[in-house]
């Protein structure tokens, strides 16, 4: 059979490959730390922070050290790092991200220096990992964790491998798919000994959560994501495979699906590497292949808290790439007779795949980020809170942002109260008193807070004091607009005058409508039928309420059928000119049958007149009844 070995370079080549590789792995942990120092904005606003703000202020309250969403390893280790600011979980992520390619290098060191050149590029360049660097997530560190269990488990050392393995469950949820793998492969070798080392995490982590929190089954207790949750409803079964190039990038995904296929090949024609390439496959490709079934079962049935992020399987990226690279360089290696050639195409390999690699990047990802609209929003609301806060006033809030922009200790009660509950509802009777704060959003607010916004409005012990829109069609969990609110909590007397504007025989006279119609075949009384023109029906003159005013509710009812000619939905949009272009711009899709929608608009939002009106996309006949626009004008007195 034929031997890999027969074509390895001098040892001394070895060395200057793998400080080269070594150097690349330094320099892409600089660039993706250099994206985050350019950044104006923060991808991760809600997660992101909440995982910045447990680490920041663990040293001041030490029960966070066994905060199970927060991923206690995680925290204990960023802890140091995010002293010195949010950018400071980048500068963790990014030595982790550098270490993590150390210790793959000394694994592919037997598969030769192009495997070892072509893990940073696979990795450091695939588009969710490198995200996750910039954003200071969990996963990268999971990802070091199985790197390192994997390059113990190479040198045999099958105790330090168990004992890495065992801390795991404190850094990612998908550790239940790893580490079964690697007691597996401890068992296959009859390295009995071991065994019981599997177990030290949850010994350390038990006597610290009884001396922290006198319970150390907490971990068994707490788990956030042992709960049946209908805040994220579910999606396709093929929703991640879908997606596996902005997971893993194409490089990865096009040369692992490449690996698998040769896999067997490679075992079948060299008995030397056949030990390596089970131990690969087994902690390698298995996990991988498992995290994607396991992640991919769960969106699809809507359990265990999933949401359908991209980003929860790019825990297994650095595996994917270190079976990648050390399947496909052996296997060349093996083909490609002569070291000369196989210098020289490496070569161009690691080049071809630096350029491909770094297009498919900024391709697939914003980098550097910028501050998007909803940042702006929280941003704002952040803001409110330091000009209407006093001395003794705390902060009820639905968002971690909010504590994180306002310089807020989220876990110090005299001054904020998170209203951010998951997967436990937030009941009513909170402990509050006159002169707090609440601020509402209504991405976490109505779906894990379960506050919706009605109960705010209706509710007079809240007096409105911010309201903060959005200028174009983003929306939150479950299609709710995005909006933010700043309630102080003072006695209001807040009252609703309904006005007809356009329908039924009736028209405000400040509205200009215009319809293209014809006579419908049946002539119904309050039926039109519209002209199949992109813009068949407009309302303008919606005028912006005086600032006295809170908002106006514009209310939209009708009776909607069209002919579906796959020329794309209707839609009823709702925006505000601006000098420059659109100050707002609101479509919701058009649903068949009657419907009521339902647009904001605060005196903040805008300064010229509304326009409403039908976009015909797909430029089809639409037939509505009993057209009404109506507006709901809320004002409130403070008590």
């Amino acid at each position: 059979m034929a031997s890999v070995r027969a074509h390895n370079p001098t040892r001394a080549d070895r060395t200057k490959v793998e400080w080269f590789a070594g150097a690349l792995v330094v320099l892409l942990g600089v660039v993706l730390l250099a994206y985050r120092a350019v950044s104006d904005g923060i991808a991760e606003k809600g997660d992101g922070i909440q995982h910045y703000m447990i680490a920041r202020y663990s040293w001041l309250h030490p029960r966070l050290f066994v905060e199970h969403w927060g991923k206690p390893l995680f925290t204990l280790l960023a802890s140091p790092f995010a002293q010195l600011g949010y950018a400071g979980m980048a500068c963790f992520n990014a030595l982790v991200a550098i270490l993590t390619g150390f210790f793959a290098i000394r694994v592919l060191r037997r598969a030769g220096g192009i495997a070892q050149l072509t893990f940073p590029l696979l990795v450091m360049l695939s588009p969710q990992y490198a995200q996750l660097v910039v954003n200071g997530m969990t996963e990268v560190l999971f990802g070091l964790l199985t790197v390192l269990t994997v390059y113990l488990l190479f040198e045999k050392r099958y105790v330090l491998a168990a004992l890495m393995v065992s801390f795991t469950p404190f850094s990612r949820p998908e550790y239940a798919l790893f580490l079964p793998m690697v007691a597996l492969w401890i068992v296959w070798c009859k390295q009995w000994k071991a065994l019981p080392w599997l177990g030290v995490g949850f010994v350390v982590y038990g006597f610290v959560g009884g001396l922290l929190i006198g319970d150390p089954l907490w971990y068994w207790y707490g788990d956030p994501y042992h709960v049946d949750n209908d805040t994220y409803g579910s999606g396709d079964l093929f929703h991640f495979v879908d997606h596996a190039r902005q997971i893993f990038g194409q490089p990865l995904l096009v040369l692992g699906l490449l690996a698998c296929a040769i896999w067997p090949v490679l075992y079948w024609r060299s008995k030397e590497l056949r030990n390596t390439l089970l131990l690969l496959a087994a902690v390698c490709a298995v996990p991988v292949f498992a995290t994607l079934g396991l992640h991919s079962l769960i969106w699809w049935k809507g359990t265990f808290g999933s949401a359908g992020l991209w980003r929860v399987v790019a825990t297994v990226v650095p595996i994917a790439a270190l079976f990648t690279g050390y399947v496909l360089i052996s296997a060349a290696a093996i083909l490609l007779p002569g070291q000369r050639l196989q210098a020289a195409l490496g070569a161009v390999v690691v080049v071809a795949l630096a350029g491909w690699g770094w297009s498919d990047l900024h391709s697939e990802t914003e980098l550097p980020f910028h501050a998007n609209e909803e940042q702006w929003m929280l941003d704002e609301a952040g803001d409110s809170v330091k000009r209407l806060r006093k001395e003794g006033m705390r902060v009820h809030s639905t968002h971690p942002f909010i504590a994180f922009r306002a310089g807020l200790d989220q876990f110090d009660t005299l001054q904020y109260i998170a209203q951010y509950g998951f997967p436990t509802p937030i009941q009513r009777g909170w402990n509050t008193r006159p002169g707090d704060l609440m601020v509402w959003e209504s991405k976490y607010g109505p779906n894990e807070s379960y506050i919706p916004i009605d109960s705010l409005l209706a509710d007079e012990q809240f007096a409105l004091r911010k309201v903060v829109c959005s200028n174009n069609s983003y929306r939150a969990i479950g299609q709710q607009p995005q909006e933010v609110m700043v309630f102080s909590m003072n006695s209001a007397k807040r009252s609703i005058v309904t006005d007809t504007l356009w329908g039924r025989g009736m028209q405000a006279q400040e509205l200009a409508p215009r319809i293209d119609s014809t006579t419908c075949a049946d002539n119904t009384v309050h039926e039109v039928c519209l002209l199949p023109n992109l813009y068949p029906y407009e309302l303008r003159g919606l005028q912006v309420p005086e600032q006295d005013v809170l908002f106006d509710m514009i209310n939209v009812q009708m009776d909607v059928s069209w002919v579906d000619n796959n020329g794309g939905s209707p839609a009823l949009v709702l925006s505000q000119e601006m000098p420059g272009g659109f100050d707002r711009f609101e479509p919701l899709p058009l649903p068949q049958g009657k419907f009521n929608i339902t647009f904001r608009m605060p005196p903040q939002c805008g300064a010229l007149p509304a326009v409403l009106y039908l976009y015909n996309e797909g430029l089809t006949t639409i037939t509505v009844k009993d057209i009404l626009v109506t507006r709901d004008r809320w004002s409130q007195q403070l008590q």
